[in-house]
């Protein structure tokens, strides 16, 4: 596996979780914040491990867009499951009532970050 797929897959395979967008190369650069050129080679790598796949647009058959294959699914849910681990130990020795802050907090972050892409894309 290279190691650009070793080293950005989950961020890679994260953004193509958007199920109310179609999600394209130039996309998926301006959410990681890279060049184009250089989500463009990610998503090369990532989709001759067997990651993604692409397809056309269901919109613009011009366009091409990215989907999350099989073993991409598979590789997130591991990927969630380490995360969730990690956590847990992280926040062993927390108080019950601290633990759900900072999740909710991530959380919220997150949609924070797909609503300012989202935004950017179409120009709000």
């Amino acid at each position: 596996m290279p190691s650009s797929v070793r080293m950005v897959s989950p961020n890679v395979l994260e953004g193509t979780r958007d199920a109310e967008h179609e999600v394209t190369v130039g996309g998926l650069a301006e959410l990681l914040g890279v060049d184009p050129s250089v989500a463009s080679r990610m998503v090369t790598d990532t989709i001759k491990a067997g990651y993604l796949f692409r397809a056309p647009s269901q919109h613009d058959g011009r366009r091409t867009v990215l989907h999350l294959g099989p073993a991409g699914g598979a590789l997130m849910a591991h990927v969630r499951r380490r995360r969730r681990a990690a956590f847990e130990r992280i926040a062993a020795d927390w108080d019950e009532r601290e633990r759900p802050k900072p999740a909710r907090l991530v959380l919220k972050c997150v949609a924070s970050l797909g609503r300012l892409h989202v935004g950017r894309q179409f120009g709000v």
